[in-house]
């Protein structure tokens, strides 16, 4: 239950921090209504950053295997909840939102790993730096 309720505030933080990002995007970058691969890369690291950190502060306190687990939770969560996210605010006439789910299916997959994958190398450091001292 405690991993479960970990998992679910770092979720909750991130997605926090994603919602304030998206809702900042027009006054970070004005008079861009394309695609803007910058704005993407920009979230990917903000993405990046707060798993890894957050993880190395995790693991500190409470050992890397907990803190890989709730990490895991956070990743496939946050992945699922971000596709459906944006394919609810992408979703239009032409295609439909089961259709939009089906074809950036992929995205779960993409950004699980973009999280996962540094909260268990800043899980990783953390554990090694807890053990040091």
């Amino acid at each position: 239950m405690r991993l479960l309720l970990a998992a679910i505030v770092r979720l909750v933080v991130m997605g926090a921090g994603l919602a304030a990002y998206y809702a900042a995007l027009p006054a970070l970058f004005p008079g861009s209504n394309d695609a803007n691969i910058g704005a993407g890369l920009l979230a990917f690291a903000g993405i990046v950053v707060v798993s890894l950190g957050w993880a190395f502060a995790d693991a500190r306190r409470r050992g890397s295997s907990s803190t890989v687990a709730t990490w895991a939770i956070v990743a496939v969560a946050f992945g699922v909840l971000w596709l459906v996210g944006l394919a609810t605010l992408e979703a239009d006439d032409s295609v439909s939102l089961s259709e939009r789910l089906r074809l950036d299916a992929f995205l779960v997959v993409f950004t699980a790993g973009l999280v996962l994958l540094p909260a268990a190398l800043g899980a990783a450091l953390g554990d090694r730096s807890r053990n040091s001292e």
